[in-house]
């Protein structure tokens, strides 16, 4: 009985820790995707302001001012493994359908270019005069209904890659997640621990949505379509 009581024991603790992750993940989540709502929707900005939300989760344990500056360069050089692989980032909503439908075109520059031309964005202005109507738009292969408010609320999914601790139980848990089911994020996981075969990693996802405080700006790919 002993192997499986340290088993289970070491479970509960990976749990925590699991769940200790999610936390942090959705503070994350909301931080990153308020900077969207503050920067026209750009990606960027919210995967830089996810990898400085999750460096709790990459401290050590050293507090100090060095310790929080090592975890930080920890948190980026994993937010760069995992664009690598896939955008820790996704806009969900409003997809690239809401710009043809409420889109305007204005002459503005953006933080990342600092060029000033016209641009095609969602107007975030006098929302409350604009007209209202409901529109049916295509968004994912499906059919959706949007009006200005709604496509002026900004929806982004995130993940992050929790490598497993436990011996033994890592294999399991990951090959369970792994299955024929697996979400993309998961694979996407899998793909970042296949140079090690000893390494196992968790997906865990997180979403958060937001009203935005700046126009939307379609511009390197940010909006799905």
């Amino acid at each position: 009985m002993l192997p499986l009581f340290f088993v289970l024991t070491f479970a509960i603790v990976e749990a925590a820790l699991v769940f200790r992750l999610r936390y942090t993940l959705n503070t994350a989540s909301f931080h990153a995707a308020r900077t969207g709502s503050l920067q026209h929707a750009l990606v960027n900005p919210m995967r830089q302001k996810l990898a400085e939300g999750m460096a709790p989760h990459h401290m050590a344990a050293d507090r100090s001012l060095t310790g929080h500056a090592t975890a930080v360069a920890r948190a980026n050089a994993m937010a760069t493994l995992l664009l690598a692989v896939r955008d820790p980032v996704r806009v969900i909503s409003p997809p690239r359908s809401a710009m043809a439908a409420f889109g305007e075109t204005r002459r503005m520059s953006l933080p990342e270019d600092n060029f000033i031309r016209d641009r095609r964005i969602i107007p975030n202005d006098n929302l409350r005069y604009r007209n209202p109507a409901t529109r049916t738009l295509e968004a994912g292969g499906e059919s959706i209904q949007l009006n200005i408010q709604d496509a002026n609320l900004l929806k982004i999914s995130t993940y992050w890659c929790y490598r497993l601790k436990t011996p033994v139980l890592d294999r399991i848990v990951n090959g369970i997640v792994s299955g024929l089911l697996a979400s993309v994020e998961q694979r996407a996981c899998n793909v970042l621990g296949a140079s090690n075969p000893n390494t196992f990693y968790l997906a865990v996802t997180s979403q958060a949505i937001v009203r935005m405080q700046s126009e939307i700006v379609l511009h390197d790919n940010n909006l799905p379509e």
